[in-house]
C-alpha cells in the first residue's frame, strides 16, 4: 500500500495477544493427528488451503509438498469421520466444482457466501468472491 506511516509493531496489541495466550496451547502437525483427539460433541472449526478458483489463486504452498487434491480427499475423509463419531464440524472453502464435489455427501450442507477481497493484482479481481461454508451434518446412525 501506499501507507506514510505504517504500525508495524502494535505493542498493546502485541502483548494484548500474549495475554489472551497465555493457557493455549499451540500445536504444530497433521490435520489428522490433531483432529483425532476430538471427542462427541466437541467442535471443530477447518480453514484448510482452498482449493485454486482461478490459474492466479493458488495458496496451497503451507507445508512441504502443498495441500494438492490428495490432502482435499484426506481432510474430506478425516471431517466425514468426525461427523460419524458426533464431532461438530465446520469447514470454509473455495466455490469450486472440485469442492462442490468433494463435499456432495450426506454429511455435510453447503452454504454459499459472499468473501469481500481487497488484495488482487488486478482491481477488477477485487470484491466479492463466492465462497462455501461447509457444515457438517449429524446423520443418525
Amino acid at each position: 500500500g501506499k501507507y506514510k506511516n505504517p504500525l508495524i509493531c502494535d505493542a498493546d496489541r502485541l502483548r494484548a495477544c500474549s495475554k489472551a495466550l497465555q493457557h493455549v496451547e499451540l500445536e504444530h502437525g497433521d490435520f489428522a493427528s490433531i483432529l483425532a483427539r476430538a471427542k462427541e460433541g466437541d467442535f471443530v472449526y477447518i480453514d484448510p488451503p482452498y482449493i485454486p478458483a482461478g490459474e492466479t489463486a493458488d495458496f496451497t504452498m503451507y507445508q512441504p509438498g502443498g495441500f494438492d487434491m490428495n490432502e482435499q480427499t484426506r481432510l474430506q475423509a478425516v471431517a466425514s469421520q468426525l461427523i460419524d463419531n458426533g464431532v461438530h464440524v465446520l469447514l470454509s472453502a473455495s466455490m469450486t466444482t472440485e469442492t462442490l464435489y468433494l463435499y456432495d455427501s450426506s454429511f455435510f450442507e453447503l452454504n454459499e457466501v459472499l468473501a469481500k477481497r481487497s488484495i488482487n493484482s488486478d482491481p477488477d479481481g477485487r470484491g466479492e468472491v463466492s465462497e462455501l461454508i461447509i457444515v457438517g451434518k449429524q446423520v443418525p446412525k
